[in-house]
């Protein structure tokens, strides 16, 4: 059971009861995971049978939510992120898998932590998972696939770029999706044409020179004084402009749901900052901050930055009203 699996059950229009979702590749993870959330519901039922819980969850609050039929759509879907061996909700449906229903469609789905197989209770999951889930591993992409997606992200936006040049911005930014997608975005917008090696060289996130540790901390110590003229700074500087601020802003709350994540699963700083490829002094700094921030509260950082980077792109309101709302809304 695989990709190819889920991709025949969405062009079937006919879900499973079981899924998880795993692998490297962010990107396609979450668009995945919102076909199949457009399959199931409209914009009114979303609200009603759309259930998201997470590690800390405990397992009468997911029998709370498995126990109600769907309000408004066929299906309800219950999304579990990052679960852990030692959670509670993958023991209680490895013991009572008859839990499994046909009107609810459970997703497992880890964005930044995995759970171990090496504990009797994560090997459970693991064949269970095996046996009963349609297991979707989704890792990034080769290089000629990524190149041929790039070419089309650029057309999409009205600029071309050839083979060659969308290797080297590969070499640049690397192979994460998201972070591409940024960069073809900013690329067709300031070439409006043709995409250059240079162009790449002058806005591509590597090359940027931003403090942006000054500006994360700045936040987490509602320093929002700090905060604001760092980012005015930036943004007056040569390679300032809003949407990378946005997306400087997104990476800042990503890391802080990996760290959480990870303390919460007992992980000691050093081991974070291993995991994470992180400062320890970041991760110590940063874990202290979110002592008392629960997990669901970093949810909604997460919703209020991509909320943040479609208004940017879509709306007509002053981008710097959007990052200075942004900017308050993330102050711990």
């Amino acid at each position: 059971m695989s990709l190819e699996l889920l991709k025949k059950q969405l062009a079937d229009k006919n879900l499973g009861r079981l899924y998880y979702i795993h692998g490297d590749e962010a990107y396609l993870k979450h668009f995945y995971l919102s076909e199949m959330k457009k399959l199931l519901f409209d914009k009114e039922s979303v609200g009603f049978d759309f259930i998201q819980l997470d590690a800390s969850s405990s397992a009468e609050e997911f029998l709370s939510h498995l126990d109600t039929f769907p309000a408004l759509a066929k299906k309800k879907m219950i999304l579990i992120t990052d679960i852990t061996e030692k959670s509670d909700i993958p023991q209680l449906i490895v013991k009572s898998p008859e839990l499994l229903c046909d009107d609810t469609v459970i997703v497992f789905f880890e964005q930044t932590a995995t759970f171990s197989k090496k504990t009797k209770e994560g090997k459970a999951f693991g064949d269970f998972l095996t046996k009963k889930a349609v297991d979707v591993k989704i890792n990034r992409l080769d290089a000629s696939t990524l190149i041929k997606w790039i070419k089309k992200q650029c057309k999409l936006r009205g600029s071309e770029i050839c083979d060659e040049t969308a290797q080297y911005l590969l070499s640049v930014t690397g192979t994460e999706m998201f972070a591409l997608l940024h960069e073809c975005e900013k690329l067709s917008s300031l070439c409006q044409g043709k995409i250059t090696t240079e162009a790449i060289d002058s806005i591509s996130v590597k090359n940027i020179d931003i403090n942006i540790f000054d500006i994360t901390d700045a936040i987490l110590n509602r320093d929002m004084q700090k905060a604001y003229k760092l980012s005015d700074a930036f943004l007056k500087g040569d390679y300032g402009d809003f949407i990378t601020l946005s997306g400087v802003l997104f990476n800042f709350v990503g890391s802080l749901y990996k760290i959480k994540v990870l303390s919460d699963a007992g992980k000691k700083p050093y081991e974070i900052a291993s995991e994470l490829k992180m400062n320890e002094y970041v991760v110590k700094k940063n874990s202290r901050a979110l002592d008392s921030i629960p997990l669901s509260r970093l949810d909604t950082f997460v919703d209020k930055c991509t909320a943040a980077d479609l208004a940017l792109k879509s709306t007509s309101i002053d981008p710097r009203i959007i990052l200075t709302t942004l900017i308050e809304e993330l102050a711990l």
